[in-house]
């Protein structure tokens, strides 16, 4: 994770969270270690947006407290 990137501003009420994951294309190295780097980001976003994607949406959104937790807790997700 770069300690210098920033998130995309949006107007109204939204959740933040923040999924930092380190950007392959800074590694360097051989080519084995280069996609290794790919595959490592490419199994955590994969393993987050899956989790996303598994959440009781319809639930969670009667409670943001709890909404904004769930989002926090798969943002420490690893593969």
């Amino acid at each position: 994770m770069l300690l210098s990137e920033t998130c995309p501003a949006y107007l109204g009420p939204v959740l933040r969270t923040h999924w930092g994951v380190e950007d392959p294309a800074h590694a360097t190295g051989t080519d084995a270690e280069i996609d290794a780097a790919f595959m490592t980001a490419y199994r955590i976003l994969r393993t987050r947006i899956e989790a996303l994607l598994a959440l009781p949406l319809v639930e969670l959104q009667q409670d943001r407290a709890r909404f904004k937790a769930e989002l926090d807790r798969i943002g420490t997700l690893l593969p």
